[in-house]
């Protein structure tokens, strides 16, 4: 059976998948290391979740690392300027 994505939440249109894209996966804690957000990133890519929040450095870190020179509205040239400059 398939279901619009518009479909209202009932008994019989709820789905694991439906409520996973309600999720937003959360990696906050200031604890967590690089290894530790990016497994948190590849649990919610196969749980296909809505979102990941993690910290605004480490996604600066991983678009440096990936050669992205812009990361969302978080990251401005003046941030990566600097953080290259630190890097080196």
């Amino acid at each position: 059976m398939t279901i619009a994505p518009s479909a209202p939440y009932t008994v019989e249109t709820i789905t694991v998948e439906r409520v996973a894209k309600t999720i937003d996966h959360s990696l906050l804690k200031p604890e967590l290391t690089a290894a530790d957000v990016l497994d948190g990133c590849a649990i919610a890519a196969a749980y296909d979740v809505a979102s990941v929040c993690c910290r605004p450095l480490d996604a600066l870190i991983e678009c440096l690392n990936a050669g992205i020179d812009r990361c969302g509205a978080t990251a401005t040239a003046a941030i990566i300027d600097d953080l290259r400059t630190r890097q080196a």
